[in-house]
């Protein structure tokens, strides 16, 4: 069982925006999806669950601001189970997060290889100082800065599929073109082009991975995507040792052949990706891919939908369309991402010197060039680890900025011992070590950069901000080439302080980014707490804001240091305070179902609850097909939303065999079309009040999507239950009102709960839920109720004393008036002990008449209706002859209620002192 508290300022205003159509599927239990394959292995994991979860296309008043232009493969009834989307996660791994890795470590080949190429006298080949070196460093960041916005306006417009290959093979030309560098000006000629050519793609990748994965899914596959770039570093190493020694070959330096054969393989790496790079989920038929494609359509329809579905946002625009200036002009001026742009600025500034200068300071400690080289790999492999494990621990603790400022300490205490010994008097591996170090800090830009998208409410703001975030990466680089200049050789103490200085800035700038955050997200939180429903909905359908400045995104905190997702505007939506299993189930806000009472509640009552938010439940004993037809179609007639969910009652208890002879059957041999008429209405829940239902009615039933609960009053019926495929029990306590047991509620909720945490509804595939009954009559005892593994309650008699209920004055005033003593069971009603208000006519048969009694049930006559038989022929014009037989069910909770209410007065109160109680008992943890 799991209970969530929604936490909402209290909101009496009705939640009648909530609607679900009559064929909708039952959605996923609330499961935090693991963020890691390993940690799917836990006992509470179930792969054959149903993994869909709520989202704002389950609900009328949403679904169509945000439904997607194009509606391939999109489809808000699809389900599917954690099973099959691990399977397709796991596809799409292979199919294209797998390529998109391939494709960077080759932009890192092409980017990084001129680390390589100063340990062959390069500089010196080309009559170049280490001033012309910055300047090309300076450059190539800059035109790779300046492209990024561009290339990302491109690929919005072509597609990505198409421009990600074409920028690929531009640049490589580029690349091998580096062969025929002669001097100062072609050096920088080809630095600038490179730039050009390869600026964009990261945010170009990023964007189109977008398209395939969900928030926490792209953050890790980041990390991964990242790595690589290391991975690249380490290739890029071993073949310079081999490539730089052909200096010689034809005449030509080791450095040539480096740039030439990285830019071949990145041609062919190019070449590839026209042909690997599908333009979506929908679209991967291909003739170099297959005719039938990646992805059944099966397949198709759970990527289209399970990303939509967490992020509407990404609906609202196709992959091969132009972004308008005005919609460029609104991503640029969204403010509230600035200060993930800053972080973007300044983060790998204090380590960027020392990577560029790495293998030119090795030669100047003595290292030759195959070694300087391969000094290069230790460092690497460290960055990756700790680049691993960073994303990991920002994931799994939800703490972006204090994980991410880890790696300006990681750096202090390394940098500050940079300025304060002398690099020429300290053994040559001491300064290899802190150098090293240093450049294995856990690097964040995966984390910042899936902050940065995840932050982006739309795709045109996602489009736009990942190339902002990027250019603000690369300024970055420009400001760090040019910290350590000719002039501050060989020591760089004025560089070396110059990045101390900004490492400690950082530190400071991560804190005032996470206090902004905090205090746009409070700020925030509260605007929308103080709207009522009616307004929050009408924001939603009206407001303008597309991107971070959306205020109801991400549940109250657009900006947050972890997106609490589509699932909690759904909740804010409905105004939802416990979210449990079966509030998912039916789409309903409270988990606060009316007991089936037949016209002691009527359709009135049933409505009335509905729209408060809960499950109201018909009953209909002894109702004809027609009849309850008729019933229906009344209780729809006081419904806001007239596709609200409900559910219909029946007894059907055993008739013949080793049954009770007072037994009979109460659906007159009407069943199936009782059924039918059931399915035909739109209910979603089918209850057997009394008895079970034949197992072919459970199939049926199931076949039409509707939800099948057995109510039960001993624990040695459960199992027959399971065997016949129910999907939630309602366990009775023996202090209910009508048909109940002797076993209290305390003892048979926690019984049942046990029981049932080990089956799984054929109908869901999750567990079986349980609903607890019997004397729960307010919030407190609704607490109790979900602390002791229940998903909801199941009220009668609270709701017998409310403004619609279709009972007799007389009933509600026997309720009023009704004290400890007053509760009592009796069998004289139907065969079975049935709790009720004690009168004169039940004392008589309890005492005088007890020999009667049960001479009459061995012959199957049911007490009450043998007197009801014998005054058939008597006056009854007033109806003053039968008043002493009416029986008024109630359990015994009646001495506690007495004030009548409105229905909706009464559900509040349930839910606003369930949470309190709810709240209290968390207060009481002790803090360690």
């Amino acid at each position: 069982m799991a209970t969530v508290l929604v936490r909402e300022k209290e909101n009496k205003d009705a939640s009648d925006s909530e609607g679900s159509s009559d064929s909708i599927p039952p959605l996923g239990v609330p499961n935090e999806e693991r963020r890691f394959w390993f940690q799917r292995r836990g006992k509470t994991f179930d792969p054959d669950a149903i993994a869909t979860q709520p989202s704002v296309f389950d609900n009328s008043a949403t679904a169509e601001k945000y439904a997607p232009p194009s509606t391939c493969r999109f489809d808000p009834l699809a389900r599917w189970t954690w099973r099959e989307e691990a399977a397709i996660v796991r596809k799409i791994d292979f199919k294209i997060m797998l390529f998109a890795c391939v494709m960077f470590m080759a932009l890192e080949l092409d980017r990084a290889n001129i680390s390589q190429a100063l340990t062959d006298n390069f500089l010196d080949d080309l009559g170049m100082t280490t001033n012309d070196y910055n300047l090309g460093n300076s450059v190539f960041k800059l035109a790779f800065l300046c492209a990024e916005l561009p290339s990302q306006l491109v690929s919005k417009w072509v597609g990505p599929d198409r421009w990600i290959p074409t920028q690929m093979c531009l640049w490589s030309v580029v690349a091998f073109s580096q062969f025929w560098i002669s001097g100062r000006d072609s050096f920088l000629t080809c630095r600038a082009l490179l730039g050009l050519l390869q600026g964009g793609f990261i945010p170009d990748v990023i964007l189109y991975l977008s398209y395939f994965y969900k928030h926490h899914e792209l953050a890790i596959r980041l990390s991964f995507f990242w790595t690589m770039m290391s991975v690249a570093d380490i290739i890029s190493a071993l073949l310079a040792a081999g490539l730089l020694k052909m200096r010689g070959v034809n005449g030509y330096a080791g450095w040539r052949w480096l740039f030439m054969i990285d830019g071949l393989i990145t041609l062919i790496v190019g070449v590839l990706a026209y042909g690997l790079m599908p333009p979506g989920p929908t679209q991967t038929a291909h003739w170099f891919r297959g005719k039938t494609g990646w992805f059944t359509e099966r397949e198709e329809t759970i990527i289209v939908n399970r990303v939509i579905r967490e992020d509407p946002a990404k609906s609202s625009m196709h992959n091969r369309e132009p972004i308008t200036p005005k919609l460029l002009w609104q991503s640029l001026t969204d403010y509230d991402l600035w200060p993930l742009y800053v972080l973007g600025l300044l983060t790998a500034i204090p380590s960027t010197p020392v990577q560029q200068y790495l293998t030119l300071s090795l030669k100047g400690l003595g290292f030759n060039t195959f070694q300087s080289n391969m000094l290069t790999i230790p460092w690497t492999v460290l960055h990756i680890i700790n680049l691993l494990i960073l994303t990991y621990v920002a994931e799994v603790f939800r703490s972006l900025a204090f994980v991410a400022v880890f790696s300006q300490i990681w750096m202090l205490p390394l940098l500050i011992y940079y300025n304060v010994i002398d690099t020429s008097t300290v053994n040559r591996w001491i300064i290899f070590a802190v150098s090293s170090l240093i450049l294995a800090y856990p690097y964040p830009h995966a984390i910042q950069v899936a902050w940065n998208s995840r932050n982006s409410n739309s795709v045109r703001s996602r489009t736009v901000s990942a190339a902002a975030y990027n250019m603000f990466v690369q300024a970055g680089a420009i400001i760090a080439s040019n910290i350590f200049r000719a002039d501050d050789a060989p020591q760089y103490r004025r560089g070396k302080k110059n990045i101390l200085a900004i490492a400690c800035m950082n530190i400071v700038i991560f804190g005032l980014v996470k206090l902004y955050y905090v205090y746009t997200n409070k700020k925030r939180s509260t605007k929308w707490d103080s709207m009522s429903e009616s307004e929050r909905v009408e924001y939603l359908n009206t407001t303008k804001d597309a991107g971070c400045q959306c205020s109801s995104i991400g549940s109250h905190t657009p900006h947050s240091i972890f997106n609490l997702g589509i699932v909690t505007i759904y909740q804010c939506i409905t105004d939802q305070k416990i979210r449990t299993p079966i509030t998912d189930l039916f789409h309903i806000n409270h988990p606060v179902m009316l007991a089936g009472m037949n016209a002691v509640a009527g359709p009135k009552l049933v409505a009335a609850v509905i729209n408060a938010g809960g499950l109201g439940v018909m009953g209909g004993v002894s109702y004809s097909p027609t009849m309850l037809r008729e019933h229906i179609a009344e209780l729809k007639s006081y419904l806001i939303d007239k596709d609200a969910p409900f559910g219909i009652d029946l007894l059907l208890p055993q008739v013949g065999g080793s049954a009770r002879k007072t037994n009979y059957d109460y659906t007159k041999g009407k069943l199936d079309e009782l059924v039918n008429v059931i399915i035909e209405s739109g209910a979603k829940l089918f209850v057997s009040a009394v008895g079970v239902p034949p197992k072919a009615v459970v199939e049926k039933l199931h076949a039409h999507g509707i939800v099948y609960m057995n109510m039960i009053g001993h624990v040695k019926h459960v199992h027959k239950c399971l065997d016949l495929g129910v999907d939630i029990i309602c366990a009775q306590g023996g202090e209910g009102g009508g048909h109940t047991g002797d076993i209290p509620t305390t003892v048979l909720i926690p019984a049942v709960v046990d029981i049932c945490k080990n089956h799984k509804s054929p109908l869901t595939g999750q567990p079986v839920q349980v609903v607890a009954a019997g004397g729960i009559h307010n919030g407190q005892l609704l607490a109790a109720a979900l602390m002791m593994g229940a998903s909801a309650v199941w009220v009668g008699t609270r709701f017998v004393l409310t403004d619609e209920a279709g009972a007799l004055e007389a009933h509600k005033k026997a309720l009023q008036t009704a004290g400890f003593d007053d509760i009592v069971r009796t069998i004289i009603y139907t065969g079975r002990p049935m709790r009720v208000r004690r009168n004169e006519y039940i004392q008589k048969w309890e005492t005088t008449r007890k020999e009667e009694q049960k001479e009459l049930l061995s012959q199957g006559i049911i007490p009450w209706e043998y007197d009801l038989d014998r005054e058939e022929n008597e006056s009854i014009d007033d109806g003053e002859g039968l008043l002493k037989y009416r029986r008024y069910l109630m359990g015994n909770c009646a001495a506690l209620v007495n004030e009548q209410k409105p229905a909706r007065e009464v559900v509040d109160e349930f839910v606003n002192d369930a949470v309190t109680w709810i709240e209290k008992g968390n207060s009481m943890i002790a803090k360690l």
